[in-house]
């Protein structure tokens, strides 16, 4: 298994598993006290944590003066099975908060079972849904846009690390030359730079129609694919 770096505070077992607290509470704290507040044990219970039993973690090994740790076959297949119907998403959030982004997702997308969207950091966002049925609304669409930022979606795969993905694509202002005035519709300009990437809008001279002899769109584009000329 590729190596993973320690490190403390939530990280990446809060992403899988929202559920389990990372706290650590001081022994003296897990009983019952005077006043007969529940114990911690009692309030793990209720908050649904799940019960591990530390008896029957592996014990770690040493490669040089690294720990060597192997994880326990059922509970990483819990983790696979846990994204099964996820995809990897990478957005722009500086003007859009994670909680203003799952409003509006949520309206969008008006998924039928449990969902989520997890920040994983450089932009890049890991969204998870219960049902296939809801994955499937919206990984057809490819690309999804909230307010000015767009949203692009790619598939999950084990061992995703921000850090090594590469930016491929880039906004890109494309002319339509000779374009007849019926199809200057911005619906219709929308659909012709559909074929390019991800059309966002055109500019205001297209929109009034004020300079006929190209039309003038802001398209999202793929670097790594073919572009076409006509």
């Amino acid at each position: 298994m590729v190596s993973t770096p320690l490190g403390l505070g939530f990280g990446r077992n809060q992403a899988m598993y929202p559920n389990i607290s990372t706290k650590i509470t001081p022994l003296a704290q897990t009983s019952i006290n005077s006043e007969g507040s529940a114990s911690y044990a009692e309030k793990a219970k209720q908050n649904n944590q799940p019960i591990v039993d530390f008896s029957n973690l592996p014990t770690p090994g040493f490669r040089g003066e690294y720990p060597t740790i192997k994880l326990p076959k059922k509970a990483y297949e819990r983790g696979v099975e846990y994204s099964k119907f996820s995809m990897i998403a990478r957005m722009d959030l500086t003007e859009l908060s994670i909680e203003a982004l799952k409003e509006q997702a949520y309206g969008k997308w008006k998924p039928s079972g449990a969902w989520n969207i997890t920040p994983l950091g450089k932009g890049f966002l890991h969204v998870r849904f219960d049902k296939r049925e809801d994955y499937e609304v919206v990984w057809r669409e490819g690309t999804w846009k909230f307010g000015e930022a767009l949203m692009r979606l790619s598939e999950w795969q084990k061992n995703f690390k921000p850090e090594n993905q590469k930016q491929t694509n880039a906004l890109v202002w494309i002319k339509l030359p000779r374009l007849p005035i019926e199809c200057w519709d911005v619906e219709s300009i929308m659909s012709i730079a559909r074929g390019v990437g991800f059309p966002l809008k055109v500019d205001e001279a297209t929109l009034n129609k004020t300079y006929g002899y190209f039309a003038h769109v802001l398209v999202d584009i793929d670097l790594t694919k073919p572009i076409p000329d006509q």
